[in-house]
C-alpha cells in the first residue's frame, strides 16, 4: 500500500478509540520500542506519513488492532494480526513548469517534494569547463531541500547549454538513497548586459566613462570593441578585448590605438563559476572631440577659485541632452576630496544632493527619476566649482 494511504481496520460500533500495534523495521524516530509502534486514534483509520514517525520505505509490517468501548478505560484485546508492505514512492524528477524546459542561471531548479525526505541528490550531466567535482561529465549536488542553482551549487557549468538531470531522495534516518527518477532535460540561459541606453548608439567624448548595465552576482565584466584602429597592443582583427572588475571603462584610459569615429561595443560578464556569458545586444558609439568647457550661454559659467586654471578643474557630461540618466566624471582634477553634486529645476527647486567620494563618482548615475526639463547641476570639490545646465528628453 502507498505510504500515504489510508489504513483501515473494522468499524467497531460504541468505540470511543481505537489502538494500532504496529511492528516492523524503523529508522529509530520518537515512539518505538523493541520495533514497536502504537497509535490511539479516534477513528478506525491511521496513516504512515502522518501517525509512524521513522517508518521505512519498502518494509512489511505487522498490524494489530484493539478498542476501547465509550465510557471504558481499558482497551479489550487486539485481533488477528495482518501484514503491510508500505511502498516506496515513485522517485522525485523535476517539477513540470521546467522538465525539459529551460531556467535562468541563477534560478532555483526544483524537484518534486517528497514525504519525509531528509536529502535530496541532484545528478547533473552535461558540458563542463573541468571545475571541482566533476566526473565523466557528471556532477553530483546534494542539498537539504528539494532545490539547488547552478550559480551557486555547480561550479563550471556553461551557460546556455542544456543538461539532464536525475533527482533521488534519502528518507530521515536512512543512510541509502532511493534509485533516481526519471531524467529531465534543462537547458541553463546566461542573462546578458550590454551598455547603459543613454550610451548605447549614442555620441560619447573620449574622455566619458561607459558603463554597462550592472548584472546581479557578476564578478566581472568583458568589454569587446570592435572599429577602426591603428594597431597599437590590444587589438587583433579590428577587436579589442577589454577585461575590468567593473562595469565602466575609458576609452582614453584603457582602449589605445582609437580615433574619432564609430565603434561597436559588446559586453558579457563573469559568472560566480568562472565563466564568461554570451555577449548581449551590440551598441555602436561615436567617439567625439573632448568638449571645451568654456563659459558659454548653452553650458555656463565654470566658476573657480584663482589658484586653479580650466585645464585643472573641469567635468565631462557623458550625455546632454539626456534620455535617462547621466554620470559626470572629473578631467585633470588631482584632489582626493570628496565630490558634492546639487541639482536644481529652473524654479529653483532643490531636486536632489549626491555626496560621495572620488573613488565611487563613477558609479553615480543622476536623472532617472527627473522629470522632462532643464536643471542647474552644480559639482564642487573643495573650493572648486563647476555650474552645468542639463536638459532631460
Amino acid at each position: 500500500m502507498s505510504f500515504n494511504a489510508s489504513v483501515i481496520s473494522t468499524f467497531i460500533f460504541d468505540a470511543a478509540e481505537y489502538r494500532f500495534k504496529i511492528t516492523g523495521p524503523n529508522n529509530g524516530g520518537s515512539g518505538w520500542n523493541n520495533n514497536v509502534f502504537i497509535v490511539d486514534r479516534p477513528t478506525h483509520t491511521f496513516r504512515f506519513d502522518q501517525h509512524v514517525p521513522g517508518f521505512v520505505y519498502g518494509a512489511q509490517y505487522t498490524v494489530e488492532v484493539a478498542f476501547r468501548q465509550n465510557g471504558s478505560a481499558s482497551f479489550g484485546n487486539y485481533g488477528n494480526a495482518c501484514n503491510l508492505t508500505v511502498n516506496t514512492p515513485t522517485s522525485p524528477q523535476l517539477v513540470a513548469s521546467q522538465c525539459n524546459g529551460s531556467v535562468n542561471f541563477n534560478a532555483s531548479v526544483i524537484s518534486t517534494w517528497m514525504f519525509d525526505a531528509a536529502e535530496y541528490r541532484f545528478k547533473i550531466e552535461g558540458p563542463n569547463n573541468g571545475g571541482s567535482g566533476w566526473n565523466n561529465d557528471v556532477f553530483i549536488v546534494d542539498r537539504p531541500t528539494h532545490t539547488f542553482r547552478f550559480d551557486l551549487h555547480v561550479p563550471g557549468y556553461i551557460g546556455d547549454q542544456t543538461y539532464s538531470i536525475q533527482v533521488a531522495f534519502r528518507q530521515t534516518g536512512s543512510t541509502t538513497w532511493s534509485a533516481y527518477g526519471n531524467t529531465c532535460t534543462l537547458f541553463v540561459n546566461s542573462l546578458t548586459t550590454q551598455l547603459a541606453a543613454d550610451q548605447c548608439n549614442a555620441s560619447l567624448a573620449t574622455n566619458i566613462i561607459i558603463y554597462a548595465n550592472p548584472a546581479v552576482g557578476a564578478q566581472g565584466y568583458r568589454f569587446k570593441i570592435t572599429g577602426p584602429n591603428n594597431n597599437q597592443g590590444g587589438w587583433v582583427n579590428n577587436t579589442f578585448i577589454l577585461d575590468r572588475n567593473v562595469n565602466d571603462f575609458n576609452i582614453q584610459e584603457h582602449v589605445p590605438g582609437t580615433s574619432l569615429d564609430t565603434y561597436t561595443v559588446q559586453v558579457a560578464y563573469l559568472q560566480l563559476n568562472g565563466q564568461y556569458t554570451s555577449y548581449g545586444a551590440s551598441c555602436d558609439i561615436t567617439l567625439e572631440s573632448i568638449p571645451d568647457f568654456a563659459p558659454s550661454d548653452d553650458n555656463p559659467a565654470i566658476s573657480m577659485t584663482k589658484e586653479q586654471s580650466l585645464d585643472d578643474f573641469s567635468v565631462a557630461v557623458s550625455s546632454n541632452p539626456f534620455n535617462e540618466s547621466f554620470s559626470l566624471s572629473l578631467v585633470n582634477s588631482n584632489h582626493e576630496e570628496a565630490v558634492s553634486i546639487t541639482v536644481y529645476d529652473m524654479t529653483g527647486k532643490l531636486v536632489e544632493v549626491v555626496q560621495v567620494g572620488m573613488d565611487e563618482l563613477h558609479n553615480v548615475r543622476l536623472g532617472s527619476t527627473y522629470q522632462t526639463g532643464m536643471y542647474m547641476v552644480i559639482l564642487q570639490q573643495g573650493t572648486n566649482q563647476v555650474v552645468l545646465k542639463q536638459i532631460k528628453n
